[in-house]
């Protein structure tokens, strides 16, 4: 699994501050294997389906394979924005975009 963050905020020069303001979602896109929960997601991103929280776990493998947690995120108010095949390797991406996040442990 692979994963990319990103964060960015509009602003347009030349007007107040609160009346230009507008922050933009954040997106957190993963790149999976295709599985079980590929079609749960391509509904949930056709049909604009928003959910409260999530909660992102990403491991790392150590040297003898077993998995560590390197990161656990909480998303709030979360929407898949994106889906989509990378080649045929059997990998996918989505995209979540947030309102919130937390990070919960290192």
């Amino acid at each position: 699994m692979s994963w990319e963050w990103s964060g960015r905020q509009t602003l347009a020069l030349g007007l107040s501050q609160k009346a230009i303001k507008r922050n933009q979602s954040n997106g957190l896109t993963l790149t999976k294997t295709r599985d079980t929960t590929s079609q749960i997601l391509f509904e949930a991103c056709l049909s604009g389906r928003r959910f409260n929280e999530a909660i992102v776990t990403i491991e790392n493998y150590s040297t003898d394979g077993d998995p560590h947690q390197a990161l656990v995120l909480k998303l709030k108010t979360v929407a898949i924005t994106a889906i989509g095949t990378k080649d045929n390797s059997g990998e996918e991406f989505f995209t979540l975009n947030f309102e919130k996040v937390e990070t919960m442990s290192h």
